[in-house]
């Protein structure tokens, strides 16, 4: 099955200087077509401020050529590496979630543990946040806050158009 990688990248405002050289890392395990715009979530930052400081801010990316039996897993290995080579004081200040769209679903990847996510290996758990239906991506009541609101899916949906452009 030949999917589009994505990214979901969180970080720390205050070493956002060092997100070109994160997206240049991540350039080597996928070709970074397009980035979303910037976004500041509220309920994103108690959650991971704890780890990564405030102000926390998320873009997302998707990837310029299709993978053919994308390797979810070995991208999550990569992105996590990219997250510790960035780290400060053993905390991460860069939160990196790859995952991928196909003609039904969006899918991301994680490390953390919890109900709607299937274990695939290695401690990383699968989670569709979106499946497409009539003519639009559709969220789950698990699917994230930040995956809910009308930009980023909108983006996502972009993603879809461009994706069955290039099948």
């Amino acid at each position: 099955m030949k999917a589009l990688p994505i990214l979901a990248i969180l970080y720390n405002k205050n070493y956002e200087t060092h997100l070109k050289d994160v997206l240049k890392e991540l350039s080597q395990i996928s070709d970074v077509l397009c980035l979303s715009e910037v976004f500041y979530f509220e309920n994103l930052q108690n959650y991971y401020s704890k780890e990564m400081g405030l102000p926390l801010f998320k873009l997302y990316t998707f990837a310029k050529s299709l993978m053919e039996d994308i390797d979810i897993l070995y991208l999550k290995e990569q992105t996590m590496k990219i997250e510790k080579l960035f780290s400060i004081n053993n905390n991460r200040v860069f939160n990196i979630d790859p995952g991928y769209i196909n003609k039904q679903h969006l899918i991301l990847a994680s490390s953390k543990e919890r109900g709607a996510r299937i274990h695939i290996g290695k401690h990383i758990f699968l989670e569709m946040e979106y499946i497409y239906l009539f003519k639009e991506f559709k969220h789950f009541f698990w699917t994230y806050k930040d995956y809910k609101q009308k930009e980023v899916k909108a983006f996502f949906e972009q993603a879809r158009k461009y994706y069955l452009k290039l099948l």
